[in-house]
């Protein structure tokens, strides 16, 4: 299913979750509406908001687990969640032995994606410096799931975001600003990575426009297509 915004999702997955228990939808609705959820995070809306907490507060035990701790990351947008399996999921057997062949496809591609994402990394011209454009999920998954900042540990990284809401915050303590901030003095030899899902076509435009060598920028995908 593709939607054509986050809103009709969230419209679908919360009618979903309701009618899984009302009741209990209702009455973790409430509690929700207690608290200072996520206050850290003012770029959350509402749904945002509404939804992690279903997500880690509530489907969490739906699905068997018991929660003993849940930290807000007050360095990036998520939650840390310590869980564990209580009585009666301990004791499922679970067997994936009519889907080993396509779980063996699924690591089979994800490893093929990660391959190609560190040789373009790999590809940027070596710095003291570094501009990510894009401050979201996108960036999160080159963080956790690449050794790009790893290796990178001594740079300076500064973060492009066009988000409002983002501008002026940071990331992991990274200042986030906005596209090529005039108050900022950002040389035109910085390498670039573009990290996002879309409009990339359009940002590396903006970044040879702006003077940037096309060897500098790194933008993952070639065009963005909506399955």
């Amino acid at each position: 299913v593709c939607y054509e915004n986050i809103d009709d999702f969230y419209k679908d997955f919360f009618g979903i979750v309701k009618s899984m228990d009302k009741n209990m939808y209702i009455a973790q609705k409430a509690k929700y509406s207690s608290l200072n959820y996520l206050s850290a995070f003012p770029f959350y809306s509402e749904n945002d908001k509404w939804f992690r907490y279903v997500r880690d507060n509530y489907l969490i035990k739906k699905a068997g687990w018991n929660i003993l701790r849940v930290d807000e990351q007050s360095s990036y947008n998520g939650s840390r969640v310590l869980a564990q399996p209580n009585a009666s999921t301990s004791k499922r057997q679970v067997t994936i032995e009519d889907d080993v062949s396509s779980l063996y496809s699924y690591f089979q591609h994800w490893f093929k994606v990660l391959q190609n994402v560190e040789e373009k990394l790999a590809l940027l011209p070596i710095s003291d410096e570094y501009i990510i454009w894009g401050a979201g999920l996108h960036t999160e998954f080159l963080f956790n799931k690449t050794s790009f900042f790893r290796k990178k540990k001594d740079a300076k990284f500064l973060f492009f975001d066009s988000d409002p809401k983002k501008i002026g915050k940071t990331y992991r303590g990274v200042p986030i600003v906005s596209p090529f901030c005039e108050k900022r003095k950002i040389s035109v030899n910085t390498p670039i990575v573009i990290s996002s899902y879309r409009g990339t076509e359009e940002m590396k435009k903006e970044c040879i426009k702006k003077g940037w060598n096309e060897s500098s920028i790194i933008s993952f995908y070639d065009h963005y297509k909506l399955y």
